[in-house]
């Protein structure tokens, strides 16, 4: 049994370090936009900002959202799985945890324009469905969203090059509803296959997931250096189908990567303090952009920011976060937002363990 191996009541670690990693990536891509929604500036340029740019694309753009829905599906499962074994009713208890993080999205929303919260409540709906539904089958609509949204954005890509009009339905199909759902319902096929908690046994699967979104992504990734490089106009019309092409099979080489290392002992203590970062999963994320504007007003950049300084930025605020919920959970069992949504599922009378937080 490796240092991540667990019974079914207590927490998956590795579960808690992929969740604190894909708030790292999506701290450092929300970074820019800052400067966007609270001073209304657009972000400055300097030298070295097409190359941070160019790696942004390559390793972190879509791809920890991506994750972040992934986990949104393992959790569900994870969730209902587990009300329904203590005798609840788990697709009532799941409405209302829905509900509330409805509730705080629209809160969120108020001080951040790409909240995500409100939007995965709303099409965490369609989940339900597919809970008693066969693996082979939430299997097989997954793969088939991903393929419909890759699809599409190559459609989009040819009938923009052609000069013709783009219907709207198959903008509707390159849209990230699509691929949002297509990661819940990956999640929710691990989580029914029990992978994440028993790595051990699905090694060899690992390592062949590994191989294969390794060559898928090599295409894209080709084909993102060419359009950074290139001077040829066609590149704004391919650079959006190449990042869409490169989203799922680097995300999915980032996971199956990492629950792989994860068996490595060193490497998953080196990791631990991500464990409790990813426990602060709601409240982490909430905060993120509070942060932000108090770094903003610090450092005097009202007047606009570079890439390469909202960088920095992120890392000071990944830090001190990190510090912070490490510290935190010191003393405390459960992160604070993470109590109230509890409590709102559940109600303010009954006692539970603490869980995963998407």
């Amino acid at each position: 049994m490796t240092a991540l191996s667990v019974t079914k009541k207590e927490r998956i670690v590795s579960m808690d370090i992929l969740r604190g990693i894909a708030l790292m990536g999506i701290l450092l891509v929300n970074a820019p936009a800052y400067m966007v929604y609270i001073e209304g500036q657009s972000i400055s340029q300097q030298a070295f900002d097409p190359t941070l740019r160019l790696l942004y694309n390559l390793f972190i753009t879509t791809k920890f959202f991506s994750i972040f829905s992934f986990l949104f599906g393992l959790g569900f499962y994870i969730f209902m799985s587990r009300a329904e074994a203590r005798g609840d009713k788990p697709f009532i208890l799941f409405v209302r945890r829905l509900a509330a993080l409805f509730l705080f999205g629209i809160l969120h929303m108020l001080t951040w324009f790409g909240d995500i919260l409100a939007y995965y409540a709303i099409l965490g709906f369609v989940l339900m469905p597919f809970y008693r539904r066969s693996a082979r089958t939430i299997l097989s609509w997954s793969m088939g969203l991903f393929a419909t949204t890759v699809l599409a954005s190559g459609i989009a890509a040819l009938q923009t090059y052609l000069g013709t009009p783009v219907p709207e339905f198959i903008g509707s199909l390159k849209s990230d509803t699509f691929a949002i759902l297509g990661m819940f319902l990956l999640g929710l096929y691990v989580g029914k296959q029990n992978i994440i908690a028993e790595v051990d046994k699905h090694v060899h699967l690992l390592r062949r997931t590994q191989i294969i979104t390794f060559i898928l992504s090599i295409i894209p990734f080709v084909g993102i250096l060419w359009c950074h490089f290139t001077d040829n106009p066609i590149k704004e019309i391919l650079q959006p189908f190449f990042s869409r092409m490169d989203t799922y099979p680097m995300a999915l080489l980032y996971m199956s990567s990492l629950f792989l290392g994860l068996r490595n002992e060193r490497l998953a203590n080196a990791l631990k303090p991500f464990a409790n970062y990813g426990r602060l999963g709601l409240t982490a994320y909430f905060t993120q952009n509070i942060f932000g504007s108090i770094l903003i007003s610090l450092f005097g950049w009202s007047n606009g920011y570079t890439l390469v300084q909202s960088f920095y930025m992120a890392m000071i605020i990944l830090i001190v976060q990190l510090i912070l919920s490490n510290l935190y959970f010191l003393k405390f069992k459960q992160g604070p937002l993470e109590f109230i949504w509890r409590k709102m599922t559940y109600g303010f009378k009954r006692k539970e363990k603490a869980t995963a937080s998407f």
